[in-house]
């Protein structure tokens, strides 16, 4: 089974018919392409939330507004580079498999 537009748009689904065809490899690869997917959109989300602290008026100017805002962009940098990372590590897995 090639990796198609189904598994790029619902790992989930494409990880279960991996599983059904015995393909035990492939199957945890779209799991964890899954999981890279939903950090993604979690990081994406968190951004939002970070640009409407920031646009919080003077809420978002005082020192609690601000070491608030200081602490959410370290926890999304550092989340984005453990995605990076792991999106690093899913190529070449790709690419062995």
């Amino acid at each position: 089974m090639p990796m198609g537009e189904d598994s790029v748009e619902h790992p989930e689904k494409a990880a279960a018919s991996w599983d059904r065809h015995g393909n035990v490899e492939w199957a945890e690869f779209e799991r964890r392409c899954a999981s890279a997917e939903r950090e993604a959109a979690e990081l994406e989300a968190t951004r939002g939330e970070l640009e409407r602290l920031r646009a919080g008026g003077p809420q978002a100017s005082d020192e609690a507004g601000q070491a608030d805002i200081a602490r959410r962009e370290a926890e999304i940098t550092s989340r984005t580079a453990r995605l990076a990372a792991d999106q690093a590590v899913l190529a070449q897995e790709l690419a062995r498999l």
